[in-house]
């Protein structure tokens, strides 16, 4: 998964979660993750990553799975990829330390029950170079990510 190993990292870097008597939450395993995304829009095309599921490491941190799709346009000189991923946890307050320990400024995390949905792009232009941040397109995907995590729940 794009980025998976340092978002892994960063992740096992935060502080454990003590927690009481919780209610469940929708937690789902990465195979179950693949039918929470979108169609591509018009005009892009969709690069699937298989799922994986958490190591031992990951799981004892609460996290069940993810995956990820790289949806991608090319206009004129310019490509823009925006990725979304998905991460499953075991429970709503895992996701929500994950998702305080991963934020960059350049990303989005959006949150629905025990599933973070981490969004990222980059847009390279050719003669100019690559940028990275959330290219036109990309939050709308996220928030169809987001309502389709609600709806399964």
């Amino acid at each position: 998964m794009c980025g998976h190993a340092l978002l892994a990292s960063l992740l096992l870097a935060a502080p454990a979660l003590a927690l009481g008597p919780v209610a469940p939450a929708l937690a789902l395993g990465p195979v179950e993750l693949e039918r929470l995304f979108p169609d591509p829009p018009p005009g892009w095309d969709v690069v699937r990553e298989m799922p994986e599921a958490a190591d031992a490491a990951l799981r004892a941190r609460g996290m069940r799975g993810s995956v990820a799709r790289h949806y991608t346009r090319a206009r004129g000189r310019v490509s823009e990829v925006c990725t979304v991923e998905l991460w499953s946890f075991e429970l709503e307050d895992h996701a929500r330390l994950a998702g305080a320990s991963l934020a960059r400024p350049d990303w989005r995390i959006l949150q629905s029950e025990a599933i973070l949905i981490l969004l990222h792009g980059v847009r390279t232009e050719r003669g100019v170079g690559a940028r990275r941040g959330l290219v036109e397109g990309c939050e709308e995907l996220g928030e169809q990510t987001r309502a389709r995590v609600a709806a399964a729940g």
